[in-house]
């Protein structure tokens, strides 16, 4: 051409046969692109990759984004590392709303505070395992407020939030449930301590919690009047 530039036609991708297991099969980008004479051609990549993967150059395919990123965008050849302490779920994921907060757990204040669930008030992680521990002060016990929970049945009871006197199976045990409860309810441990522990599994994820508790003397005329259980089986120590 007399301006000293020409065109050159990008190759086109042969699709059949590129995508492996979780990969997307590319879209071809058959048409002309300037070609300059002393520079490379600037072809698009020879693949248009779907929000949640990324163009591979080595491989030459669309690979879907690793845990712990993302990728809102058609056509990239990257993905986006979630912020902070928060990882995804599972590979692939097109949002940052899919980045949640891991951190739970951990030894609790003495007269006051709170747990709740990891990621709230988004839906928690898959996977999740949190375990808290409340150790009140000599004569003091611990009242526990339930505002409301969110954990999906579907699962049957996959998702369960078990508060005990400790981690033995066969402890007392103050509160189990693995439902939503959209009412308030209150009660005293039926221990002077209490483990509690939050597991998740892989299926169908929810709200969660945010559970406050506080701790009063044991003695206290004020709170003498207990609460009735969370379950009609359950009762008080003394």
């Amino acid at each position: 051409m007399g301006d000293g530039k020409s065109l050159k036609f990008c190759a086109k991708t042969d699709v059949e046969g590129m995508g492996g297991p979780g990969d997307r099969a590319p879209q071809r980008w058959p048409f002309p692109v300037p070609l300059h004479t002393h520079h490379t051609p600037l072809c698009p990549p020879a693949v248009h990759c779907s929000p949640g993967h990324h163009y591979n150059t080595t491989t030459h395919r669309c690979v879907r984004c690793p845990v712990g990123t993302y990728q809102p965008e058609f056509g990239q050849n990257h993905c986006i590392t979630c912020p902070g302490n928060t990882s995804t779920d599972f590979d692939g994921s097109t949002n940052v709303t899919h980045c949640k907060n891991q951190h739970c757990g951990g030894e609790l204040g003495d007269y006051t505070g709170y747990i709740e669930s990891p990621n709230y008030p988004g839906d928690y992680p898959a996977n999740a395992e949190c375990v808290w521990h409340i150790a009140p002060p000599p004569k003091r016990r611990i009242l526990i407020v339930v505002p409301e929970i969110f954990l999906p049945i579907e699962d049957e009871c996959g998702d369960v939030l078990v508060m005990r006197k400790n981690a033995s199976p066969t402890s007392v045990t103050t509160y189990e449930t693995c439902q939503t409860y959209e009412r308030p309810i209150a009660f005293t441990s039926r221990s002077r301590k209490l483990w509690i522990q939050f597991k998740s599994n892989e299926g169908n994820s929810g709200k969660g919690f945010q559970v406050p508790y506080v701790t009063y003397d044991g003695w206290s005329r004020v709170v003498q009047a207990r609460q009735r259980p969370v379950l009609p089986e359950q009762g008080f120590e003394g």
